[in-house]
């Protein structure tokens, strides 16, 4: 793994930003995070062996951005393990995570410092779903979180999540909704996350991810329930049945308002 050397000054914020073949996107995507208003971060892109230009992307913006490191991969290790390299390199307090096709908001990582800085161990928040059409969906983060709301769905969208090192390194499994049980484990130590009610980024939707196989999505989900989070069989099946409710509500709502 190759990487050049950070700023002298430790950052506050590490961002965590894994790219595989994401030449098209990851422009705007760290566009998104030198936009912020609080400029006191590292962002970790950590290439995953695309056979695209997304390193050569990644090189000219570090060349004129120093907070910029690019970490190449000696083989392609998946989402998770990319994540994990740039959490084993983060010299922050506080760990960031953003992907190389979605956008923060400019003032995300200063409202979210401000929770952490008040104490809150996990922070997240707000966000907008950005369907293939343009067409939005708010998705509203609740005002506090705690590891049973776990039991029936994430109420933390990875891209808008931020924690406090000080309570640990939680490396993510190599599964799928890797970063469910990564924000389990770490509400858990924690006790409770905090929400910021304000929209702090863009989740885009895919096609593929959008008409996927929602069959497979919920073996997924029961897989998590029972074998991450370890859960006894009874508040497996509640845990999965309101899964099952809010899944399809949310699938309602993007096909009325596409």
């Amino acid at each position: 793994m190759i990487g050049p050397s950070r700023a002298s000054a430790d950052p506050v914020f590490s961002i965590v930003m894994p790219a595989f073949n994401a030449a098209a996107t990851i422009e705007a995507s760290i566009a998104s995070v030198r936009a912020q208003t609080d400029p006191d971060w590292e962002l970790l892109v950590v290439d995953d062996r695309s056979s695209d230009a997304t390193a050569a992307v990644v090189e000219r913006i570090a060349a004129q951005d120093r907070r910029v490191r690019l970490m190449r991969l000696a083989r392609n290790v998946g989402v998770a393990g990319a994540r994990n390299a740039a959490l084993d390199a983060a010299a922050g307090r506080y760990v960031a995570f953003l992907d190389a096709d979605d956008e923060w908001y400019p003032a995300k990582l200063a409202l979210q410092r401000r929770c952490l800085e008040a104490g809150a161990g996990v922070v997240f928040g707000s966000f907008h779903r950005v369907l293939p059409s343009g067409v939005r969906h708010l998705v509203k983060a609740t005002a506090v979180a705690t590891p049973g709301t776990f039991l029936h769905y994430n109420p933390i969208g990875n891209l808008t999540g931020a924690y406090d090192r000080r309570l640990g390194i939680v490396r993510q499994q190599p599964m799928r909704h890797e970063d469910y049980l990564m924000w389990y484990e770490l509400v858990r130590r924690a006790g409770r996350a905090v929400g910021v009610q304000e929209s702090i980024a863009a989740y885009r939707v895919s096609g593929s991810s959008l008409s996927g196989n929602k069959v497979r999505a919920a073996v997924w989900h029961w897989q998590m329930l029972r074998t991450g989070m370890k859960q006894p069989l009874p508040a497996a099946v509640v845990g999965f049945g309101s899964y099952a409710v809010r899944s399809i509500a949310m699938r309602l709502g993007e096909l009325r308002g596409r």
